[in-house]
């Protein structure tokens, strides 16, 4: 890279700032292929080298006029590019200087309805608008064609060759600081938006789909006024929501014709009209009551005794509800079985505690609950139904505990 500074004007800088540009600007007209054209805009006569940048600044300021006028409105189109060259310089014999052909090429978007009649109609009224010679260039095919340098090798060369290198210091000195690429419209905004939000095009492969993705531009952080507009518009929500808040609460505002008396009615018509919606939201809201949704293990809940627990979502204290439940239900069925077992444990520790017990037959000796005594099968004929003393089947709730 040759050690210049950078200025647009020198071809080596443009390059770097052209493949960026090439990238925006071939997104923008992918997507808008037919309805994309170049205008070729001239500046009228030729412009002297010492008064080119007073020459490019009205210039400019011509194209952003015609970019805002109502014609274009009216018809639909808009100026979306617009890049300022200046041409092959000539050497002027009668004022001894060298003078430029200054022109812009100018990326122009119709609307998709443009119809060639309509487009004819369009050109013969820029004509009266322009009052410069211009072209119409077509359809943009190539859009690296589009976007050129704004001045060539040669040209500089020239300049050089006519003038000397006091020339082409004048040069530098007229160009410096000027935009000659200006993106516009609704390119402008797209390229801002991926700027602010540190995003870059990415091209891809895929023949099917377009040219160019946006992806995240990790070499770029996002501007800090960014977040300053989040929060202005955070800020203008809140605002216009108090203010809402405060036309629904105040009606006697917003309709001032309307008397004391009938603004009292309709706050209080208003006001019932609430709790009306409010009583009904809350009657049709299903309510969970008395529902079981888990039994435990008999433990010490509440009590030094073991008992089985359910656990009851919305207890509000009626039983008759809870005792319909299937779980709730089972446990009941089986309480006598339960309550017989613990009375027989209770008596069993007794027993083996030293309590007396009455004689037993040698087949109870052999039981490991109380060694050296019988008191098993005491306690069986003990817990026996009445009038049935000679059965010797072990009931149902001394079979879970053996």
């Amino acid at each position: 890279m040759p050690a210049v500074r950078r200025v647009a004007s020198m071809p080596s800088f443009a390059a770097m700032q052209r493949s960026k540009m090439l990238r925006d600007v071939t997104d923008f007209i992918d997507a808008r292929r037919e309805r994309s054209r170049m205008y070729t805009i001239t500046s009228g006569p030729r412009k002297s080298l010492l008064t080119i940048r007073e020459g490019v600044k009205g210039f400019h300021r011509f194209l952003s006029k015609m970019a805002a006028h109502e014609d274009l409105k009216m018809f639909g189109a808009q100026f979306q590019w617009r890049a300022t060259e200046f041409g092959s310089p000539k050497w002027n014999p009668e004022t001894g200087q060298l003078e430029l052909h200054l022109h812009a090429h100018v990326l122009m978007t119709e609307p998709e309805s443009m119809s060639p009649k309509r487009r004819r109609k369009l050109r013969r009224r820029l004509w009266k608008l322009f009052k410069v010679h211009w072209d119409d260039a077509g359809r943009i095919e190539n859009v690296r064609e589009f976007v050129k340098y704004p001045v060539k090798p040669g040209d500089l060369d020239t300049i050089r060759k006519e003038g000397g290198p006091g020339a082409l210091m004048d040069f530098f000195d007229q160009v410096k600081g000027l935009h000659l690429v200006q993106p516009m419209g609704d390119l402008r905004r797209e390229r801002g938006k991926r700027r602010h939000a540190a995003e870059r095009l990415h091209r891809t492969n895929d023949l099917d789909a377009r040219m160019f993705e946006t992806v995240t531009d990790w070499n770029a952080g996002k501007r800090p006024f960014a977040a300053r507009n989040e929060n202005r518009e955070r800020i203008m929500r809140h605002r216009l929501f108090l203010a809402l808040t405060d036309l629904i609460l105040a009606p006697h505002r917003i309709f001032p014709w309307i008397d004391a008396e009938r603004a009292k009615e309709a706050e209080e018509t208003a006001a019932n009209d609430t709790g009306n919606r409010r009583e009904t939201a809350q009657r049709s809201a299903p309510r969970i009551a008395n529902r079981v949704i888990a039994r435990l293990a008999p433990a010490p809940y509440g009590s030094p005794v073991a008992e089985p627990a359910v656990v009851v979502w919305g207890w509000n204290g009626d039983w008759e509800s809870l005792l319909r439940e299937p779980k709730v239900r089972a446990l009941m069925q089986h309480k006598p079985s339960y309550d017989a077992a613990v009375d027989a444990r209770a008596l069993i520790t007794r027993v083996c505690a030293g309590a007396p017990a009455p004689a037993a037959s040698q087949s109870s000796q052999r039981s490991n609950n109380c060694p050296g005594a019988d008191p098993l099968e005491w306690l069986i004929l003990d817990e026996s139904p009445p009038n049935d003393g000679q059965n010797d089947e072990i009931p149902a709730c001394l079979a879970a505990m053996n």
